[in-house]
């Protein structure tokens, strides 16, 4: 199978075909090419127009991945949005939706369409370097930072001693949302009701602190 199955696939699930637009590296949706694509508010794919042929075919299926995912059951979290100011709550809602997803997504992609995730894996990358340079971030900015540090470590093939050395000096908030993301976080989507996959994120907020009320559950089946 091929990306254009993938986007056949897609287009069965959510009713009509993705939209895709492609926007300048100066642009009003915060990509640049370390994060060069996105699915929107309205859910339109987004992506740089900047980057080579290959990689941006794999940053399109990337985030078609997230919506086959989307709209065969999975559910997210959802916090009020703008791109003209993004806010820690924002990351952190973006963080635990792509921590339940990407490892289907990179699954998903290989498997059933035959498609490479090497770009993502290797751009995620940059996540060590980041949780080391926390000066001035809030609770919601750290326990992001932990959750995505057990994304990459459970994606990145043979990751996990890395994370291990970076994790001993770690701030302890990051440390704990790691941990709290890799016992809550793990299920798998294909075979998860929506009340479990609820519970699991609900359980998730309460170990870092927040009330479960703090992001609307979307659930697009």
């Amino acid at each position: 199978m091929s990306l254009d199955d993938l986007h056949y696939e897609v287009e069965q699930l959510r009713g009509e075909p993705a939209s895709i637009i492609f926007v300048g590296d100066e642009n009003d949706y915060g990509l640049n090419p370390t994060q060069p694509a996105a699915i929107d508010s309205d859910d339109n794919i987004i992506v740089l127009n900047s980057l080579l042929d290959d990689v941006k075919e794999q940053c399109i299926a990337h985030e078609l991945g997230h919506m086959w995912l989307k709209y065969s059951g999975l559910i997210e979290v959802r916090y009020p949005f703008s791109y003209e100011f993004r806010t820690p709550e924002q990351y952190l809602a973006l963080e635990i939706n792509n921590t339940i997803s990407h490892i289907w997504v990179i699954e998903l992609l290989r498997d059933r369409f035959g498609i490479s995730s090497d770009y993502h894996l290797n751009q995620r990358k940059a996540i060590i370097q980041h949780v080391q340079d926390i000066e001035g971030l809030d609770s919601f900015q750290l326990h992001g930072m932990g959750i995505a540090l057990f994304d990459y470590e459970r994606t990145y093939p043979n990751s996990t001693p890395e994370v291990q050395v970076v994790l001993q000096r770690c701030d302890k908030s990051i440390k704990s949302a790691y941990e709290a993301a890799k016992t809550h976080l793990t299920y798998r989507v294909s075979t998860t009701s929506y009340d479990k996959q609820k519970i699991a994120i609900h359980n998730l907020l309460a170990e870092l602190g927040y009330p479960p009320t703090l992001f609307r559950i979307v659930h697009n089946k």
